[in-house]
């Protein structure tokens, strides 16, 4: 079973301006006021100080827009890229802290989405803690374990809106 991430964005969550092919995008995973994660994509030309969002951003990447995929194998690449993409900057903020159940959580499922397609090997687990290496980068990283409940993943789900594939 594989996760699908929220996918881009067609419109900069800052303007509601359309998104158009070679647009340079910054997405964020901010956790919300109700305390549920989002993402929020904006064009990197309307991003400054005061419009960064306001919420506890726990990831930032930046992405240029591509054209529409023409075949299904295409549009699992991009989806592919997101994942991945979404996973690097989540894993490059640092561990997440053992009491910040969600984050750990959504790192965990990206982790296992990434290991299924083949893009993280998985390495020795040790005390709640598997250690992956990212074959693209052959970089290491350690991914906190958890329970993944029916009460986690309701609270994940805006991150991981599609089951699939």
């Amino acid at each position: 079973m594989d996760w699908t991430t929220k996918p881009l964005a067609r419109a900069s969550a800052l303007t509601g301006k359309p998104f158009a092919e070679g647009d340079s995008i910054v997405s964020f995973v901010v956790r919300t006021q109700g305390d549920l994660l989002e993402r929020l994509d904006y064009l990197e030309s309307e991003l400054t100080p005061e419009t960064t969002p306001a919420a506890e951003i726990l990831g930032r990447w930046q992405r240029v827009v591509k054209p529409t995929p023409v075949s299904k194998k295409e549009a699992r690449e991009q989806a592919t890229a997101g994942v991945e993409e979404m996973f690097l900057a989540l894993a490059a903020e640092g561990a997440a802290p053992a009491e910040d159940i969600d984050r750990v959580g959504l790192i965990q499922m990206l982790a296992l989405t990434l290991e299924r397609r083949r893009m993280l090997k998985p390495m020795d687990a040790a005390d709640g803690v598997q250690r992956y290496l990212h074959l693209a980068t052959q970089t290491p990283y350690d991914v906190r374990t958890v329970a993944l409940t029916p009460e986690l993943l309701m609270r994940i789900q805006p991150q991981l809106p599609e089951l699939g594939a």
